[in-house]
Order: C-alpha cells, then sequence, then structure tokens
C-alpha cells in the first residue's frame, strides 16, 4: 500500500532524492505534450524517448500529490498508474471548448482503462487538466484502490519478492535489466519498491546514467511534484525517506505492452526500440545460494 507518510520525511543516506543533483548526466530533456493527432504520432513513430521526455516536464506531472486513500495511506500505486497512462495516450486540445463534467468522466474512464487514445479538449497538458479535477481524480484513484488493491487482491501482487533474505545480486540484476529498458527501449518503467512486510510505494522511472558503482535514476514519485533524481550502488539496499529498506521491482510490463499496443493502432506505425515488454522471473534472476 502506498506510504503518504513519506512524504513528511527528510530523505538521506543511500537513497538520494533531489530536484536538481546529477542534472547534468542525465541525456534527455523535457518536452511539451502534443497538441494534435499528427503531432502526437509523429513523434511517437520518430522519438523511441518521447514519453519519458514528457515527464521529465512537470507540466506533464499530475497537479497534486499522493494523498487520501484506505486509512489515509495515499494511493500511489494508482496515481503512478494513471500518469503514465495520460503520459502515452493523452492528446491535448487547448484550441477546442473545455469538457463537461460528463466529458470528464468519460475522458478519466478512457485513461484509467488505457485502451484507447485520449483528445482532452481546452487544455494544453496534463497538469492543467488534473489541477481543475482534482476532486474528481482523487475519487477515481480512491475507487480504483478498492477495487483492484482490495477486491481484486492488488495488495498481494504489491509483495512480489518480500525484503528479508533477497540477495543484494539479484538486486543488481533487476537494476542493470531497467537501465536496458530505459535507455536502450524508451520505456517509462512502473516500479514496485517493496518495503519491511506488506507496504510498497510504486513510481515510475524514465531515465537512468551508469555511475562508477551503480545507477543515478531520474523518477516520477507520486510524493513529490517534480521529477526526482535517486542513486543506486551496487550491493546496498536502497532506503526511503533515510530509514525505510526497500527492493526495487520491476512491473505492469504487460499492461505497458497493451498501451505501446493501443498506440501503434492508433497512429498506424510501429514504434521504435518497444520490443520487450515480457514481465520479468525473479526466481530465474536470483542467484543460487
Amino acid at each position: 500500500m502506498s506510504m503518504k507518510i513519506i512524504t513528511l520525511m527528510s530523505v538521506a543516506l543511500s537513497l538520494l532524492v533531489t530536484t536538481g543533483a546529477f542534472a547534468d548526466s542525465f541525456k534527455l530533456s523535457g518536452v511539451r505534450a502534443a497538441t494534435s493527432k499528427a503531432e502526437f504520432c509523429k513523434q511517437a513513430a520518430k522519438n523511441p524517448h518521447y514519453f519519458q521526455s514528457l515527464l521529465l516536464n512537470e507540466e506533464n506531472i499530475m497537479a497534486f500529490t499522493n494523498e487520501g486513500g484506505l486509512l489515509n495511506g495515499g494511493v500511489c500505486w494508482w496515481h503512478s498508474r494513471l500518469t503514465r497512462n495520460a503520459t502515452y495516450m493523452a492528446i491535448y486540445r487547448p484550441d477546442l471548448p473545455r469538457p463537461s463534467d460528463a466529458e470528464v468522466d468519460k475522458i478519466l474512464s478512457k485513461l484509467k482503462s488505457g485502451n484507447s487514445v485520449v483528445e482532452i479538449p481546452g487544455y494544453r497538458n496534463f497538469r492543467e487538466f488534473t489541477s481543475d479535477y482534482r476532486t474528481k481524480i482523487q475519487g477515481l484513484l480512491e475507487s480504483w484502490q478498492i477495487t483492484h488493491g482490495v477486491l481484486g487482491l492488488g495488495f498481494v501482487g504489491g509483495n512480489i519478492g518480500g525484503l528479508e533474505g533477497v540477495d543484494p545480486a539479484l538486486i543488481d540484476s533487476i537494476m542493470d535489466r531497467l537501465y536496458e529498458r530505459i535507455v536502450k527501449r524508451g520505456q517509462v518503467v512502473y516500479q514496485y519498491l517493496q518495503m519491511p512486510g506488506v507496504v510498497a510505494h510504486a513510481w515510475l522511472v524514465v531515465d537512468m546514467v551508469k555511475t562508477k558503482n551503480g545507477y543515478d535514476l531520474k523518477v516520477v514519485d507520486s510524493n513529490y511534484l517534480n521529477p526526482t533524481t535517486v542513486s543506486y550502488v551496487y550491493g546496498q539496499t536502497m532506503q526511503y525517506a533515510g530509514w525505510y529498506p526497500f527492493n526495487p521491482y520491476i512491473n505492469r510490463t504487460t499492461e505497458l505492452w497493451n498501451i505501446v499496443k493501443t498506440v501503434e493502432k492508433y497512429c498506424k506505425i510501429k514504434m521504435e526500440k518497444a520490443d520487450d515488454y515480457s514481465p520479468i522471473n525473479y526466481q530465474q534472476l536470483s542467484p543460487p545460494r
């Protein structure tokens, strides 16, 4: 489940969260969202890192952070999923009149399902749109949490590999594969951050660079309004907010594959470097003891 309380804590130790550090080492930069089908499809076809670059621009990140939810524990899993869906599947039409409430409901339903590209009239980007409909969107996220996380046993799915007794070499291998998906394939990767017990956070990884002893990651974390930078050191347990140890697991790859196939069908294109969205078998990655 999400951890809203994390937003109130300082960030320290082996997980470094910043808004400016390491910026010069990353190659991607933020871009504005497409405002026509032609522009959207051109970028999807020609720029394999287009969707990642969208999330490096704060205009394309939700206007409010992770909040509410069951026991006031947040809705980070669904906040991140809706953000990724909108990144891949929203075209903004500021030249058109703004939608009615009923039309907004239809737009949000389509973004949640991830089965169709959606035009959002009257807005230039996701931040503008979500700022005006914060209450409605928060309600959608909380109902999604109930249907997926509770009734759909989604909380069980969050506990992928546990935390205790995990060989550091497994996490090193996960991060190596994450780098391949981010840098070589241009994917926006959804990660579960498995913490002690059944608690798990989630974020979107949008860029990475290699360092002397690991990686720097650029992530979109629902606890922040801007992209943040984190550092991973080989062999070390990552920590959130200074004392929440976690293991990062790549997840919802099939969901992303379905999104990409929908974009390809809508634009009648074949997206570059979009050929590997297979789930990771963590048991096969885990080295023998």
